[in-house]
């Protein structure tokens, strides 16, 4: 992925500010996290609409490939990022 476009540093640092370095998906706090193209376009690193914060666990569920395993796809992932900033509702409990 030599052509891979980097998350300028300023965005970056926005994104992972507002997540409280946080996965957006899985929201336990800690796990090593790195920024994710929601629609896998890396010419979009500038776009903080195409960024997810997501833990590696979840991260590698947005590669899957063929198979029988359903895909985190981007449909899905941008579902969980505008709850990302809202607060968990008190009766929260990770699945």
């Amino acid at each position: 992925m030599a052509n891979r476009i980097q998350v300028p540093c300023e965005i970056a640092a926005q994104v992972l500010f507002d997540s409280d370095r946080t996965c957006c998906i899985c929201r336990v706090p800690g796990k090593p996290i790195q920024i994710h193209h929601i629609d896998e376009d890396s010419s979009n690193s500038f776009d903080l609409a195409n960024l997810a914060v997501v833990c590696f666990e979840d991260h590698d569920k947005t590669m899957v490939r063929g198979g029988f395993g359903r895909k985190l796809d981007a449909e899905q992932v941008g579902r969980f990022t505008p709850f990302l900033y809202a607060p968990l509702p008190v009766d929260f409990v990770l699945p």
